[in-house]
């Protein structure tokens, strides 16, 4: 101290360096480790990938067969949906899937960047689309599934005049 008066909370600028020093050492050890955990789950991921295909390999040598491996982190979320609706909407689209059922019971589409003019054109569609499916459906009462054709030209082979 040479005899000098310091003030007790100034600090060394040897001490002020070693902290520096010290600091950056710790961040590039932090970045190290970080790197490192990063390869060590890509590995991991490759050896699971691996295990899994021999095993199913394995199964399948022995007449048996395995469900393939499919992850929820590659499908794609619809705007707005939480964790909770994401995973019941890829539970009934695999479900739907796995039963031989084609595509899923909708077309999802992101109608959040339509005006509303747009929006009520498309739902005037919508009603036009329906009207339609519902009159190609209807059959008179009690024809069994027959077009009008089909019973007329009936009726006409019975003519029991």
């Amino acid at each position: 101290m040479d005899g000098q008066a310091t003030s007790p909370g100034a600090v060394d600028a040897d001490e002020a360096i070693a902290g520096g020093v010290s600091a950056y050492k710790r961040m590039i050890a932090d970045a190290i480790q970080a790197r490192s955990e990063k390869q060590y789950q890509s590995h991991r991921k490759f050896e699971r990938a691996v295990d899994r295909n021999t095993y199913m390999r394995e199964r399948k040598a022995e007449g048996k067969s395995v469900r393939a491996y499919r992850s929820i982190k590659i499908e794609e979320r619809l705007p707005g949906e939480d964790d909770p609706a994401f995973r019941a909407r890829i539970r009934r689209e695999r479900r739907r899937e796995a039963e031989g059922k084609p595509g899923g019971p909708r077309g999802y589409k992101d109608l959040s960047g339509l005006t509303p003019e747009q929006k009520a054109q498309r739902k005037k569609e919508q009603a036009a689309e329906r009207k339609r499916k519902q009159r190609g459906k209807t059959t008179p009462a009690g024809s069994d599934g027959l077009t009008s054709l089909e019973i007329k030209a009936a009726l006409a082979d019975l003519d029991l005049s």
